[in-house]
């Protein structure tokens, strides 16, 4: 017949348990950080589309607006020989052979500018940064800037950031968007190339 200690058995009881909460502990410390992870991750990922959303917007803004910021057309402006000015602000440019129109280096009435956030009175245009980008949100959260230069190309005709020759007629364009979370600055920013190929 076996004889058991009540004492011993009462102390690995104790200990069991100590075991058990200890490993509890574990698993529900390991189970919140895995969820503080996915819900940064989620949080991440809402953000990065939020502002890839922003910044492709702005760029199909400025696309279907280009004309009207950068044409000088010898429909309603002047042209004499190869120089057309536009007689809005007095910017001019200079007509490629079989052309009509070219553009000008600024957008029209913003002469000297390449920093811009987009505005909407009732249809979208562009204005001076001025130091404060362009609030999408109402919330205040994200925000974008525009940037648009000519482009400058080499002595072959190729865009070369470091070419000696500008192109009007060559736009590059940088969209910007940017937004805090959780004290953490996430920053898209899309670039493209538009051109004066439509003789208007």
């Amino acid at each position: 017949m076996a004889v058991f200690n009540k004492k011993n058995q009462a102390g690995f009881n104790i200990a069991e348990i100590l075991i058990v909460i200890g490993l509890t502990v574990f698993l529900v410390t390991m189970v919140s950080k895995s969820f503080v992870g996915v819900r940064r991750i989620q949080e991440y990922s809402k953000t990065k589309f939020e502002n890839s959303h922003y910044a492709q917007e702005g760029m199909e803004l400025i696309n279907e607006m280009k004309n009207s910021l950068f044409a000088c057309k010898c429909s309603s402006d002047t042209c004499l020989g190869d120089t057309c000015t536009r007689s809005a602000d007095s910017q001019s440019c200079t007509l490629l052979p079989g052309y009509d129109s070219c553009w000008t280096r600024y957008p029209a009435g913003l002469s000297g500018l390449t920093d811009f956030k987009l505005y909407n009175s009732g249809n979208w245009t562009i204005v001076s940064l001025g130091g404060s980008p362009e609030e999408i949100t109402s919330d205040q959260t994200y925000y974008r800037k525009v940037k648009i230069e000519s482009a400058m190309r080499n002595s072959l005709g190729d865009l070369d950031p470091s070419g000696t020759n500008i192109d009007d007629n060559t736009k590059l364009i940088n969209v910007q968007v940017y937004t805090t979370q959780n004290e953490r600055i996430y920053t898209t920013s899309y670039d493209t190339v538009l051109t004066a190929w439509e003789n208007l």
